[in-house]
């Protein structure tokens, strides 16, 4: 068992979407209708005067009906955008952060502890296209996380032990009979699982799944979903230090 360290952390992170199917939109169509005009009539006497009057009046009319028409065109292409259903193009952007960077904490419990395993990642979803739109709780998405190896090979899923030691953070303290979590932080979560219930995506099944795992919670303040507390610790499915996990 490794003595006691002060690791730092920081997870660089990857965020996923699962988006719940959108509502079919129905289309909606302007039927136009030509505007009528008055049809000039003449009788056989008509002197030619009144013959060239009647004729500029007959292509002021047909100019008119024209323009009509045209508008009545411009009209079935322009109708309320306030009456259309919302459109899902299916295109986001996601913001991801943490909220100080680096986290502090021990591999061994035993004998000291200043902060327990806890990362905590923000993330803001927007939607794209003309006018982008910063979607919340409420607009169908769900947001996860997953472990993901780096160019190096590294890949932390889980921090719980194996075959490899990563902390004793929930191992029994045989001085008390509890385990160290409970002892120090007065709280009893499985391994895997962080103080404020966020999982490790091995959770399941250490050094073998990888299960997406959402963000419990959202800030309507802030805007934005947030994983309080993933349990991270610096040290990878192989058991090589790394203060760089990528999620």
């Amino acid at each position: 068992m490794p003595t006691l360290k002060h690791m730092l952390v920081l997870p660089l992170i990857l965020l996923f979407l699962a988006i719940l199917p959108a509502c079919d939109s129905s289309d909606s169509s302007v039927l136009a209708t030509p505007a009528s005009s008055d049809r000039t009539k003449t009788s056989e006497n008509t002197v030619i005067s009144d013959s060239v009057e009647s004729k500029d009046k007959n292509a002021k009319d047909e100019d008119s009906r024209s323009d009509d028409d045209d508008d009545s065109d411009d009209d079935s292409s322009d109708s309320d955008p306030g009456t259309q259903p919302p459109v899902v193009t299916g295109k986001y952007t996601i913001l991801g952060s943490n909220d100080l960077g680096m986290h502090c904490a021990e591999l061994d419990y035993s004998v000291f502890s200043s902060l327990p395993p806890f990362n905590v990642v923000h993330a803001q979803v927007i939607e794209t296209g003309e006018e982008p739109k910063l979607l919340d709780d409420d607009s169908g998405i769900r947001v996860e996380y997953v472990a993901v190896a780096v160019a190096a090979g590294s890949i932390n899923t889980t921090s719980q032990n194996g075959a490899i030691f990563k902390t004793n953070f929930w191992d029994i303290n045989p001085r008390t009979g509890n385990r160290y979590v409970d002892d120090l932080f007065g709280l009893n979560p499985p391994p895997d699982e962080g103080l404020l219930g966020q999982r490790m995506p091995g959770f399941a099944q250490p050094f073998v799944a990888n299960d997406p795992m959402p963000f419990d919670n959202y800030s309507a303040r802030n805007k934005w979903f947030a994983a309080d507390g993933i349990p991270l610790v610096p040290v990878d499915d192989n058991s090589q230090i790394n203060a760089y996990p990528l999620m």
